[in-house]
């Protein structure tokens, strides 16, 4: 494919190609980012609250049957 694109267009063909595939991946880290700004806003809210937000914080706060 690559070769195709050379002979076809040349490195403008394989950059704009480039370009092309890398384009979903941007919006998927983009998205990965405001879910994380996201998170760890919503992380100190729980925390602010009193919520218990680990794993070991939920299980002391549960008592053992």
């Amino acid at each position: 494919m690559v070769g195709g694109l050379l002979i076809s267009g040349g490195t403008s063909a394989i950059q704009t190609a480039m370009v092309i595939g890398a384009l979903p991946f941007s919006l998927v880290m983009v998205l990965m980012c405001i879910a994380l700004i996201k998170a760890i806003y919503n992380d100190g809210r729980r925390e602010a609250v009193g919520v218990p937000t680990t794993h070991s914080e939920i299980a002391a706060a549960t008592p053992a049957e």
